[in-house]
């Protein structure tokens, strides 16, 4: 069914039209043009058409290369639901995940091809693998799950977005429309510009980075890099190779960087997003010392809201470090007490999020989406409270069950 509006993959594929020769994504020393990079994703969405049986998602377990994002891009041109499975996932998560999604069609690069067969061999209906060499997408002939012909209806239904925040992994089932309004939000808040480059430092895998850290960029006219492996040496070689405006770090991105990185290397940052549970005082003054220069912005976001929805800067943080800043524009967020009525400023309770970029549910699971949808309202699984500078101010992570409206909070 055509959408009323146009998708991510829709957005890129128009401005590769006008603009085929600007650099979209770089990995290593390799580059991928815009013009190239929607012609692959139109090439690999004909053979996932015929590939995927009707009204079942198509799942991937690849490496963290641009080929990822080209994939995504091509399962929503064919018009299907994307199910990222991470590589890194124990085969028993990786088992459960793809029974509990039920993919058609499973994508996989070559070094994960055996555990993707035995995965795909405990679900009750089993998909049929694809191998991905390179840019060769082809049927895996030992795989048991049996290909049928596809169809080019579309689901609105853009993304199963992985979570683990409540227990055991959920999958939240993101339309086109929220990622598109997340990325959109995303870009405005991180002012990304036309034309810079972005260094994306955690797996793409994760939906939070998919869409705020490459689909956002990218939607604003940026290029993008994947750092290739962890820790300090992979990411000063991506650091010296595309000289990024923006740097997104998560906990081992920021250890490695806090472990000592040349001064030459970190010249053309100018905004550092740090994706973390806590960012204290003594590590904040390092991050500063190091980047004098850059924009120190803290992020947060969840799964069921394709992205972050919340950004602290550096010089509130060093006032709030428990604070994670003001909603991004179209963003309402309020903290509700057990009861769901909506507390005042300075009345903690639980964080609760709407607009257009929420999810719409839990896959297979009505029990834990009536639990955190109500009346309009996304029920984080974490407490807090909205300061006197519309601000959020974290109290606590964990189950929202344990919320609790004892009084105002008092200044620190």
């Amino acid at each position: 069914m055509p959408q009323a509006f146009p998708t991510a993959e829709e957005i890129l594929a128009d401005r590769a039209r006008r603009e085929p020769a600007r650099v979209a994504l770089h990995w290593l020393e390799r580059r991928l043009c815009l013009g190239r990079l929607a012609a692959l994703a139109g090439e690999w969405a004909l053979f996932l058409a015929r590939m995927a049986p009707e009204g079942r998602p198509i799942g991937f377990v690849l490496t963290e290369t641009p080929a990822l994002v080209a994939l995504v891009l091509a399962g929503w041109h064919a018009g299907r639901t994307m199910v990222p499975l991470a590589a890194d996932l124990a085969d028993a998560e990786l088992a459960r995940r793809m029974r509990l999604s039920a993919p058609g069609l499973i994508i996989a690069h070559e070094e994960h091809l055996e555990r993707t067969r035995a995965a795909a061999r405990s679900c009750r209906n089993p998909p049929a693998i694809a191998v991905l060499r390179g840019q060769t997408l082809r049927p895996d002939t030992r795989a048991k799950g049996a290909a049928r012909a596809g169809s080019a209806r579309r689901t609105d239904v853009a993304l199963h977005a992985w979570t683990e925040r409540t227990g055991p992994a959920r999958a939240a089932l993101l339309t086109h429309a929220n990622i598109v309004a997340s990325a959109l939000r995303v870009a405005a808040a991180r002012t990304h510009s036309p034309g810079e480059t972005v260094l994306c430092t955690r797996p793409p895998s994760d939906a939070i980075v998919l869409v705020s850290d490459v689909i956002a960029p990218l939607l604003a006219g940026g290029l993008v890099g994947i750092v290739s492996g962890q820790g300090r040496e992979a990411l000063l070689h991506a650091l010296d190779a595309g000289r990024p405006a923006l740097l997104t770090l998560g906990e081992s991105g920021l250890d490695a960087l806090l472990g000592g990185l040349p001064e030459r290397s970190l010249r053309s940052l100018r905004r550092l997003v740090v994706r973390v549970e806590a960012l204290p005082r003594t590590v904040l003054r390092r991050l500063q010392d190091a980047l004098p220069e850059a924009a120190i912005l803290r992020a947060w976001g969840y799964a069921e809201t394709a992205g972050d929805v919340l950004l602290a800067r550096g010089d509130t943080l060093a006032r709030k470090p428990d604070g994670l800043g003001p909603p991004h524009p179209g963003v309402l967020v309020c903290a509700l007490a057990p009861d769901g009525h909506v507390l005042g400023a300075r009345r903690p309770g639980v964080i609760a999020l709407r607009g257009s970029m929420v999810m719409r549910g839990y896959h297979r699971d009505s029990s834990a989406t009536r639990q955190v949808l109500q009346d309009g309202w996304f029920r984080t699984p974490d407490l807090g409270y909205i300061d006197d500078e519309g601000e959020v101010i974290l109290t606590a992570t964990g189950s929202a069950q344990a919320a609790s409206t004892t009084g105002p909070v008092r200044d620190r």
